[in-house]
């Protein structure tokens, strides 16, 4: 991977512990690199195994660094994500898909959650 100066940028503007869109991080940095870099770059990123994408919902794709394995619950109503782990061993032997090759499992729940302030990721 090359490291140009729009990619050393945003590698080092990038969230340590939240999910970010292209957008925000491009809103972060707009005076210096283009919506267009921002994209190009995540995506070389992920190809990387720097980022993992996290579809989240269907509108945008989130981003988060590949070093946490954790997995994400989605309030439907007012968008927060909570983070958690779980046994992905245990997941993956009770699975039975003798004609598949398992490479990787993503588990996403969504419910409500019980908090009173509805603001969205908090």
């Amino acid at each position: 991977m090359r490291n140009t100066k729009q990619r050393k940028l945003i590698l080092n503007n990038l969230p340590q512990a939240e999910l970010f869109t292209a957008k925000d991080l491009h809103n972060k940095l707009i005076n210096e690199v283009d919506l267009a870099t921002v994209y190009r770059n995540l995506s070389v990123l992920v190809r990387e195994g720097i980022l993992r994408e996290v579809l989240i919902d269907k509108d945008e794709i989130h981003y988060e660094l590949s070093e946490d394995d954790h997995q994400h619950a989605v309030c439907s109503s007012c968008g927060r994500v909570y983070h958690f782990n779980i046994n992905k061993q245990k997941i993956l032997k009770t699975l039975s898909l003798p004609e598949f090759e398992i490479e990787g499992l993503e588990l996403k729940l969504t419910g409500r959650c019980k908090h009173k302030d509805k603001s969205p990721n908090n």
